[in-house]
């Protein structure tokens, strides 16, 4: 996934070459980062990650949020390209609550810069940083994170400080969304209808299918009936 450095390409004139320039931005905008970091918090505990969970924060300049996931609790590793907002996010860290690793790093090559750092439980993109290198670039840098994200089940019997681990697994599987089920079904020679999703109620009721909806039925006809 590693690409050759473009020392012309306006991220490195400007991240790396004048990086002082893009800092106070940064700076300022750390009066909201407090209200992101909520909202990122709730949003997390609603999804499930565990209290001390490992997050990766990529691009994550000066820590406006990784700091503040550390305080809460996180184990939060971030990297950015800027050596020296990388520096600033580590003198602050330092002197504050919580786990925070913070290095030199190009999302490009985020593969070869976090083995034998993962697997995370989340990872937060904020801000500005992503498109900043075509498309292409992108799909890779998604695929590259797809393979450092905690992709096991942990079954526990217990309660309190009694907890026994009954089994882990490493998990290998797809989670596939309505236009990718949609392609594969009409490969096969299915006909799509349409797809429906449910929240997972008393009272279930389908309705058309929304991000935040719990489970999603697909339904297909088989047109080639004699």
């Amino acid at each position: 996934m590693a690409e050759s450095v473009d020392t012309s390409h306006w991220t490195h004139r400007l991240f790396v070459e004048r990086l002082d320039l893009f800092l106070p931005f940064l700076e300022k905008a750390e009066d909201r980062a407090e209200a992101e970091i909520a909202v990122l918090a709730r949003l997390l505990g609603e999804l499930g990650l565990p209290s001390g969970g490992r997050i990766l924060g990529t691009a994550c300049g000066i820590g406006r949020h990784a700091l503040p996931l550390a305080r809460r609790g996180y184990r939060v590793t971030g990297f950015d390209i800027d050596p020296l907002y990388v520096e600033q996010a580590r003198d602050r860290a330092a002197v504050q609550s919580g786990y925070a690793e913070v290095f030199v790093g190009d999302v490009r090559e985020v593969g070869s810069h976090l083995a034998g750092r993962g697997p995370f439980y989340a990872i937060a993109n904020m801000f500005m940083s992503i498109d900043y290198y075509g498309r292409a670039s992108d799909l890779a840098l998604f695929q590259g994170l797809g393979s450092i994200v905690y992709n096991n089940w942990e079954f526990y019997e217990g309660s309190g400080t009694d907890l026994c681990l009954r089994l882990k697994l490493d998990l290998d599987h797809t989670v596939y969304s309505v236009d990718d089920l949609r392609g594969m079904v009409e490969e096969a020679g299915w006909e799509f209808v349409e797809g429906l999703g449910s929240q997972r109620e008393d009272d279930l009721r389908l309705a058309g299918l929304t991000p935040d909806m719990m489970d999603m039925w697909v339904v297909v006809r088989w047109p080639h009936t004699t």
